[in-house]
């Protein structure tokens, strides 16, 4: 099981974070794989700055090589596994 700590834009994580998303579209550049842990944290890419909000997850399901998704990207399942919670300022200036 790999950690994977990823840039989520807000807009997204609104809607992940209510559940009302629950999958993610990423380029497979680090090999996802079922069990593995997401943490998303939610980054302005206009600001370039994170919020400090951040959700935990597990992949469940990861669906690849298949007809309609663009080779080397992948579509992954995701279930919360903690609540998100925000960042202190000491730990923000570390990302």
């Amino acid at each position: 099981m790999i950690k994977h700590i990823l840039k989520c834009h807000p807009q997204f994580f609104k809607d992940i974070a209510s559940g009302k998303k629950q999958f993610e579209v990423r380029k497979n550049d680090r090999k996802y794989e079922v069990n593995d842990q997401i943490t998303l944290r939610e980054y302005d890419p206009i600001s370039k700055k994170y919020s400090g909000k951040e959700l935990d997850f597990s992949i469940t399901y990861v669906l690849k090589n298949f007809d309609g998704i663009k080779k080397n990207w992948v579509i992954m399942a995701i279930k919360q596994i903690e609540n998100y919670h925000y960042l202190d300022q000491e730990e923000i200036k570390f990302l």
